[in-house]
């Protein structure tokens, strides 16, 4: 049973920082709540949240896919939608026939395949480097009596836990505090660069974002701007350079 002040407040402050959801509890309802039952009704308000979500930014997505699609489809086959949690940028390539046809269910479906793949890929590559450090550092267990090698075991096993558990937390985090990136009102409009796919990345670089956007951390479930994307050429499409050359003979030989 819970019962401390503290706890209560920290529960309200993980909700809101990890998952961007108010509690669903009253503190009373809290500190008379099981462990198990406090994880079904916020599992609960979680799943809840997130269809809201989904919804809100197809919503926001498919202003800027219609005008795409009825005025650039004979030019262009995909183009990229920014996502953003506030802090971190995702550049989400799809299929403009699909995401027009879809409603703009395609995008969120690529969206949650693409970040799910980026978070795990940016998790793992720091996995193999703690890895490294803990080969290095289990080399001094002799000296205290103890087999370096069961150490490792123990010691890498408690690492893998770890980086399972902050893949799983960014990636719900993620998803529950996603939006559109929207341009700046403020800012001079610039012109839409023509760029091949890229493996999906998670940009967190302030460089990178500011001039991608306004970033301030809130995210506008009804902000029905249109996104800021860019247009992306298929390499075997006509160059819009207007040589006449396939993509890939042209400008996307760089």
């Amino acid at each position: 049973m819970k019962s401390s002040k503290t706890n209560w407040s920290i529960f309200k402050v993980d909700l809101i920082t990890n998952l961007g959801i108010e509690s669903p509890l009253t503190e009373s309802e809290f500190t008379d709540s099981s462990d198990k039952s406090l994880f079904e009704i916020v599992a609960k308000t979680v799943v809840e949240a997130y269809k809201n979500r989904k919804d809100g930014l197809a919503q926001a997505t498919m202003p800027f896919i219609k005008e795409v699609y009825e005025t650039q489809r004979d030019q262009f086959s995909s183009m990229n939608v920014p996502f953003t949690n506030g802090s971190k940028v995702l550049q989400i390539s799809v299929n403009i026939d699909k995401a027009y046809d879809s409603q703009a269910a395609e995008v969120i479906k690529q969206f949650e395949r693409s970040i799910s793949l980026a978070i795990i890929d940016q998790e793992w590559k720091e996995h193999l480097r703690e890895m490294d450090d803990l080969r290095t550092n289990v080399q001094n267990a002799s000296m205290e009596q103890k087999d370096p090698l069961l150490v490792y075991k123990k010691e890498s096993y408690d690492v893998f836990l770890i980086m399972m558990e902050k893949i799983n937390l960014e990636i719900v985090s993620f998803l529950m505090k996603a939006g559109i990136l929207q341009d700046d009102p403020n800012a001079q409009k610039q012109q839409r660069r023509v760029a091949p796919p890229q493996s999906p990345k998670v940009i967190s670089s302030p460089k990178v974002m500011a001039s991608r956007g306004n970033l301030d951390g809130s995210i506008a479930e009804q902000n029905n701007s249109p996104a800021k994307a860019q247009l992306v050429v298929g390499r075997n499409e006509a160059c819009p350079c207007g040589s006449g050359k396939k993509y890939k003979q042209c400008c996307g030989k760089a």
